[in-house]
Order: C-alpha cells, then structure tokens, then sequence
C-alpha cells in the first residue's frame, strides 16, 4: 500500500513534478485550438435550439453518438451471434 506521500509522487502532474515534468517533455499535442473552431457547439442541437432540459440532453447525446459513428468510428455491424446461421447436414 502506497503512502499518501508516495502517491502524490507517483501521479502528481503539476510543475516541478516527476510525472508533470515527463508530460511537458514528451506530451504532443493532437490538435492545436485553431483547428477545433469548426466543431458544433454540443449544446445546440442539429435545429439550432439549445439543449435545455435533460430530455433535450439525452436527444441531442443520440444525435452527437450517431455523428460519431458516421464520421469518425464508422459503421458498426450487427453482433455476429445475432445473425442466423444455415445449418449444414
């Protein structure tokens, strides 16, 4: 069991850190601000209105989950086990 010190040691990140000093030397960035300017606001719904409510929440994480699959994870076949099967004799 790791001592609360240890700990803080271990997973600190912040300056001056062993773990926050191995971040700033090798961390790369994927994107830099400028480039995310075209993504829509998560907020607003594919109509334009603005989430207001969970039930608008929950509509509008359906609509950003199907986004993501179209443009980014692509189309996810049905389960396999799901599919029948002829039977060979």
């Amino acid at each position: 069991m790791l001592t609360r010190e240890e700990n803080e040691i271990l997973t600190g990140v912040g300056r001056g850190t062993p773990g926050g000093e191995m971040l700033r030397r090798y961390w790369m960035p994927v994107a830099v601000s400028a480039e995310l300017s075209g993504f829509p606001d998560p907020l607003i719904d594919g109509d334009g209105r603005p989430v207001g409510d969970v039930e608008g929440w929950a509509a509008r994480r359906t609509e950003l989950l199907g986004l993501f699959e179209r443009h980014v994870y692509g189309y996810r076949p049905p389960d396999p086990r799901s599919a029948p099967a002829p039977t060979v004799a």
